[in-house]
């Protein structure tokens, strides 16, 4: 075994406590995933019977299921990404064969460091679904891997939609030259069967709707469809610069992968297919985090392994050397922090907010989602997440709101200061419902957003005409 090796895995999982050290609080993003999910396993409602957000089904069976068996505060979803890093990196050595798997592990978590932070947000599940179907159309022989590739690739669809590009079209180069002649009888059929299997992931995927009841699988798609829509108008221009700017020290990398080694030029033109169709994919979703710069990442780290340069090494450190900046700040400024971070860990005002509020629906007014997940509240609407229904119902936000307002729920949260100033133009009536019933009780420290209020109704309110 390489000398590398152990030096990668001790690297790697260095990473992922510090990761977890310094930011005990899961990424915002995986907590509401944990928080649908959760409920599938344990009240059996599917989305968006319990709470909504935008990603794809599958997403929430897994971090349900991380949830569900790592009951932790912290960091249930951090070892969820090094299980996710350590068979992303199995994959890749096993399709390279070239490299020890301590290097693959090692290039894995600190090229990809900078852009998730060991988070585990769906962009590790989805492209290490993608490298296994990629592993079925190339390591299985038979129809068997046809059907396999294909199911494993509607899996990683309904995790992260941006699968569809990165797996897409290479698979179809994959399928064309599978085997050699048969033409395009030999290639339809391939295709065929691949499809089957596709086919057979989405039967999988929705069958709890199927069970449960059919008719939620349309108002599944026409919420999110609907959000999605709201969603991708909002362009932020700064946002797009620290996406490419981020995107800098892979060019470099990918300026050394344009010639294959010999014996991978099949694999070679395969990443080569999927890191472009994977950047394709992510301009047009017009929302640049650095989490979508993972799987451009990974797909990098592979092409510089089936690649051939005589300075591919000297590169590929300069390349590391640039991205490990990114943990070793994160490290230091984590020192300097330590009371902030002892603070963080403090998770008793969760405790407190689910002593006071116990089993009763809690309506969450532009507040923060993680309450919900680390105090088990009850949500009373389903749109937990501060600006998502801002998103999907943009000016009738207001009569959302007072809509599940008018039901008069015991509690609500609500962001601070979003009833003050300015603030209040946006919702008028439910900041004048709100004074007229309920009385504050507590303010909470989010960690991630605003502070947050929260009310107790002072008195039942009248009901009117409307109401009833």
């Amino acid at each position: 075994m390489s000398a590398l090796a152990p030096l990668g895995w001790f690297l790697a999982t260095a990473l992922v406590f510090v990761a977890a050290l310094g930011r005990p609080f899961a990424d915002p993003d995986v907590l509401i995933y944990g928080e649908i999910g959760r409920a599938i396993y344990e009240r059996g409602l599917l989305p968006y019977e319990w709470a909504f957000d935008h990603k794809p089904i599958a997403a929430y069976y897994i971090y349900g299921l991380a949830a569900v068996l790592l009951p932790l505060h912290w960091p249930q979803f951090q070892i969820l990404c090094l299980l996710v890093f350590l068979l992303t990196a199995y994959l890749t050595r096993d399709l390279v064969a070239r490299g020890s798997y301590g290097l693959h592990l090692f290039l894995i978590s600190v090229l990809s460091f900078k852009f998730l932070k060991f988070s585990g947000n769906t962009e590790a599940i989805f492209l290490l679904l993608a490298l296994a179907s990629f592993w079925a159309l190339i390591r299985m022989a038979g129809r068997g891997g046809l059907v396999a590739s294909g199911l494993l690739a509607a899996c990683a669809f309904h995790v992260n939609y941006l699968a569809c590009f990165v797996i897409g079209p290479a698979a179809l180069f994959l399928l064309a030259t599978r085997e050699p002649g048969g033409g395009w009888i030999g290639f339809l059929r391939r295709l065929g069967f691949y499809v089957l299997g596709f086919l057979a992931g989405w039967l999988l995927v929705f069958l709890p709707f199927l069970l449960k009841d059919p008719s939620l699988i349309a108002s599944y798609f026409v919420a999110q469809m609907g959000f999605l829509s709201g969603y991708q108008s909002r362009l932020d221009a700064t946002e797009s610069v620290k996406f490419l700017s981020y995107l800098l020290p892979l060019l470099l990398l990918l300026w050394v992968c344009r010639r294959p080694a010999p014996g991978f030029e099949r694999l070679h033109r395969m990443g080569w297919i999927a890191w472009i169709s994977a950047w394709v994919g992510t301009l047009l979703s017009v929302r640049f985090y650095p989490h979508y710069a993972f799987p451009l990442a990974v797909l990098a780290v592979f092409l510089w392994l089936v690649s051939e340069h005589p300075r591919r090494k000297v590169f590929m450190a300069v390349t590391v050397a640039i991205l490990a900046l990114s943990p070793i700040k994160y490290g230091i400024g984590m020192l300097k922090s330590i009371p902030e971070i002892r603070q963080a860990y403090d998770f008793s005002p969760y405790e407190q907010v689910k002593a006071m509020v116990g089993d009763e629906p809690v309506l969450a007014v532009r507040a923060s989602h993680i309450p919900f997940y680390y105090a088990r509240i009850v949500p009373s609407q389903p749109m937990i997440w501060s600006d998502h229904a801002a998103i999907r119902y943009r000016e009738a936000e207001d009569a959302y709101y007072l809509s599940y307002l008018n039901r008069q729920p015991l509690w609500v949260m609500m962001a601070r200061g979003r009833c003050e100033g300015a603030y209040e133009m946006g919702m008028p009536e439910t900041c004048h419902q709100l004074r007229r019933g309920y009385e504050h009780v507590m303010t909470l420290d989010e960690k991630y957003h605003d502070r947050i209020d929260l009310y107790r109704m002072a008195m039942p309110l009248p009901m009117t005409a409307e109401d009833l």
